[in-house]
């Protein structure tokens, strides 16, 4: 034994106690002196651990188990005293650990674990990016400690248990160093996870999983107060579990809970790198090891509980990559359909959880799931069974429903039904065009998608969501409309065979007419806004924000190219192909109208009328078929039901006497009786009530009953009422083209239009009131406010005494929303006398009201710049001798 030794020698070998013992501890002062003087330089302290490194290498080797005790706390004090140094003598702390551990002695290693997880909690990121050879000594430092636990349970020694918590405590310990190196993480995370999913799986059926993942799933406060009870609760739980393994009172429980702690603390970090590895560590483990599907879905939402709430969208973000590229790597010879199931069912558990993921994408989600259906649908279908495609896309389907109705903001529900119907017409567009992409597979994916929207929708009715939610709209069903058409699956710029069979246009087209009827009555509207069997007592009664029925709603009636007229354009096309119409369904189209009809109203019946025209059966039989009497057939129908749901919805009291209404019976009677009717359509009730009513019909000078209705007859009704002549334009554009945009654009139609109207120059009318609404001309005459003003402001001569009772056919002088009431009477002026006035020639006694102040109407037309270039063009036009017969 050397006389002469350094300072630092001396001091340290003071700390050990003398004796052979096992159980020693540092003598108390001589370990604060030893501090003291190692916390002064930093070259004092790199002396003091070079010197314990040289004497654990001889106590190990010497067996001396007191001494090595007594090591191990100085140590555990130095890293606490010393930790700002402790770049200094890291690594000399792993290689004295590591020669404890050649001992192979529990108690030992006890304390080693203890000594370890002192040096855990004070390693920063510094070592790890700098210092390579450290990053090696500890990792296999961490290696050697968690193997301890599987070597002795290989050899079913005696003290097994606490073998096992020497592991387990080491995954938790080295979750706080994970995210200092990325190649570091990854590693031990695919080590740690096995042992720790394994002593969970073991200790816990999935009933306790989910009485923890309960217990979790509303521990969301963050907040200061509340940390610090953690942090307090967390210490006083490791102190208790190092009590436990050094007084050998660990038991399977034990194991258990340490399991838990250790997968927390894994979970429960910022950093998104290390939640992407350990959820994609405990999905892989899962299915390597045939864990039960059900309690592995179980298992990683109870994980995800454990991460911050706004970053819980990593898990499953991970999840769908990792299927997504096993889904894109998929071939005949290597499905690898198993592991998609496996990685398919994780997806369907998060999202269909109660797990909160503030921060999740929705679309972009829905979107993936969407591609991998599409995916498994058009591609994978051809190398899978049958019965495995459709499992598989039920779980897609599944995924995309439970997303879509559990609430996280208020547009979600339309984004989702947006992004499907995207989906449905961007494959169905790919597919036309390329020629080459699964017909069935396609057919199959616009099925199941249709049918995806269908359970959306019956989800969100049958559990309604706590969260404010926006509803669906008509527009956002825009896009999808051409499957509506006989033409879907065709490409109009190239002659080649239609994409779907007739059986598949049909159904297809069945199954989103019976979405549609639904999302109508049960997401669009609430049954008590439904106003199927309401009324409106007024028309100043119309809630502005939320009133289908109010007039020009959504600008229904302003704008040319609104939804209406865009689907009643694609309700044309359904009649336009070369087979025949399904009569069903035709029979749903006909209910899903007069469902838009109870909705919207008037906005409906404006945006009806010029289909309805262009619907009737031509005058050459030649050119009558099965197709024109169905659309025929269902033109009547519609507008029979839009005059009596528009007398009962605004209570006009008009409709039923008018000489427009009888002569529409008329023509329904002249159909039934020359079998041109198609029954079926309608319901049994309806056909009852229009067999019921007998009608003269629309007769000529002659007398002989005319076949078609004309835009002068819808004239004469129109302008009986003030209602229906401010809101109801006889001489609307009809819209039958749609362009690329989704934006409907006017037919030149002059030809067709010719065969159903005996009006000279419709397409010049057309153009005429197309274009004055597009320059913000108003609709037709005007509002009501518009038309009393033109008829309070113009008087006639007194030569024109004319009894107004005999002016219309109805001989209306009531209160009930005619321009005319008992007690106000107007004289009416004929074409010729407003001609007269706008060009100048006014007669005497024939002016505009001065006092008319236009701006207090809102709307008026009166208060707009008139192009008197058309109205001269239309007024010239109207020079003929029945002008003084013509009421305006």
């Amino acid at each position: 034994m050397p006389i002469f030794r350094p300072k630092h020698q001396k001091l340290i070998l003071q700390c050990y106690p003398p004796g052979k013992g096992v159980d020693k501890k540092p003598n108390p002062s001589e370990l604060s002196y030893l501090l003291y003087y190692a916390s002064t330089r930093r070259v004092k302290l790199e002396k003091v651990v070079t010197f314990l490194d040289r004497k654990t290498t001889s106590d190990v080797k010497h067996n001396r188990a007191g001494n090595l005790q007594v090591t191990l706390t100085i140590i555990s004090s130095l890293i606490e005293e010393c930790s700002e140094n402790l770049n200094v003598f890291a690594s000399f702390v792993c290689s004295i650990l590591k020669s404890v551990l050649q001992s192979k002695d529990l108690s030992l290693c006890k304390h080693a674990i203890q000594t370890y997880g002192v040096l855990c909690s004070k390693l920063d990121g510094g070592l790890f990016s700098g210092d390579k050879e450290f990053v090696d000594s500890f990792g296999s430092l961490s290696q050697s400690l968690i193997n301890i636990g599987k070597e002795n349970l290989k050899k079913q020694g005696p003290n097994n248990l606490e073998w096992q918590m020497i592991s387990l405590m080491t995954c938790r310990y080295l979750s706080n160093c994970l995210g200092y190196n990325n190649k570091f993480s990854k590693k031990f995370i695919e080590i740690c996870i096995p042992i720790l999913t394994d002593t969970v799986h073991a200790n816990n059926k999935q009933s306790n999983l989910l009485a923890i993942l309960k217990s979790n799933v509303n521990i969301e406060d963050e907040s200061h107060h509340l940390g610090r009870i953690s942090l307090t609760k967390t210490n006083q739980t490791n102190r208790k579990v190092q009590q436990d393994l050094d007084n050998d009172a660990v038991q399977e429980s034990n194991l258990n809970e340490e399991a838990l702690r250790g997968l927390k603390s894994l979970f429960s970090t910022s950093l998104t790198s290390q939640i992407s590895e350990a959820t994609r560590a405990i999905v892989k483990n899962n299915y390597a090891t045939t864990i039960d599907p059900v309690w592995g879905c179980t298992f990683l939402e109870m994980c995800t509980t454990w991460i911050p709430v706004q970053l819980r969208f990593i898990t499953l973000s991970t999840v769908l990559s990792s299927l997504t590229s096993l889904s894109n790597k998929s071939t005949k010879q290597s499905s690898n359909y198993a592991i998609q199931l496996s990685y398919a069912n994780y997806c369907l558990g998060l999202v269909s959880s109660d797990v909160n993921m503030i921060g999740l994408s929705i679309s972009d989600v829905i979107q993936q799931i969407l591609y991998l259906q599409a995916n498994l649908l058009l591609s994978q279908s051809h190398y899978f069974q049958e019965d495995d495609v459709k499992k598989l896309s039920m779980i897609y389907s599944n995924c995309v429903c439970n997303l879509s109705t559990h609430i996280y903001y208020f547009d979600q529900v339309p984004d989702s039904i947006r992004e499907i119907l995207i989906k449905i017409v961007s494959v169905l567009e790919n597919s036309v065009i390329s020629g080459k992409t699964d017909t069935d597979g396609v057919y199959r994916f616009i099925i199941t998608l249709l049918e995806d929207i269908s359970i959306i929708f019956d989800l969100l009715k049958k559990k309604p969501s706590n969260i404010s939610r926006n509803h669906v709209n008509l527009e956002d069903w825009d896009l999808s409309l051409i499957l509506l058409s006989s033409e879907m699956g065709l490409d109009p710029n190239k002659d080649q065979k239609s994409l779907f069979s007739y059986e598949q246009v049909t159904y297809i087209q069945f199954k989103y007419l019976l979405v549609f009827e639904y999302f109508l009555n049960n997401e669009l509207v609430a049954k008590d806004e439904n106003m199927e069997t309401g009324a409106i007592n007024s028309i100043e009664s119309f809630n502005v924000g939320g009133d289908y029925l109010q007039p020009d709603y959504s600008n229904y009636i302003s704008d040319p190219g609104n939804f209406i007229s865009h689907f009643l354009s694609y309700v044309d096309k359904f009649f336009s192909g070369n087979s025949m119409v399904d009569v069903n369904n035709a029979r749903i189209l006909e209910k899903l109208l007069k469902d838009m009809i109870s909705i919207l109203g008037i906005n409906f019946i404006n945006n009806f009328v010029p289909f309805f025209f262009y619907w009737q059966l031509p005058l050459n039989p030649n050119l009558v078929d099965e197709n024109t009497r169905v659309k025929d057939t269902l033109g009547y129908t519609i507008i029979y039901h839009c005059l009596i749901k528009m007398d009962e919805i605004y209570e006009l009291n008009y409709v039923k006497d008018t000489e427009f209404f009888n002569s529409l019976l008329g023509d329904i009677n002249y159909r039934k009786l020359n079998k041109l009717w198609i029954n079926g359509l309608q319901s049994e009730e309806e056909d009852a009530v229009l067999d019921n009513h007998h009608a003269l019909g629309h007769r000529d000078e002659s007398g002989t009953l005319k076949f078609n209705p004309t835009r002068k007859n819808l004239e004469d009704f129109v302008i009986g009422n003030a209602f229906t002549l401010s809101w109801i334009n006889p001489h609307r554009a009809l819209i039958l083209d749609v362009i690329n945009d989704n934006l409907p654009k006017k037919a030149n139609n002059q030809n067709l239009l010719s065969e159903s109207s005996d009006e000279p120059s419709i397409v010049e009318e057309l153009s005429y009131h197309t274009s004055a609404r597009q320059n913000g001309f108003g609709l037709g005459l005007g509002n009501a406010n518009d038309i009393s003003s033109i008829h309070s402001g113009l008087l006639f001569n007194q030569n024109h005494n004319i009894n107004m009772k005999n002016v219309f056919s109805n001989g209306n002088e009531t209160s009930n929303g005619s321009v005319y009431t008992s007690d106000r009477q107007y004289n009416t002026p004929r074409v010729s006398d407003l001609k007269d006035s706008i060009l100048m020639k006014k007669k005497p006694g024939v002016v505009f009201n001065e006092n008319y102040n236009s701006d207090t109407t809102p709307g008026s037309v009166l208060s707009k710049q008139m192009v008197t270039s058309d109205i001269d063009s239309i007024l010239g036009g109207l020079d003929i001798d029945d002008d003084p017969e013509i009421i305006v």
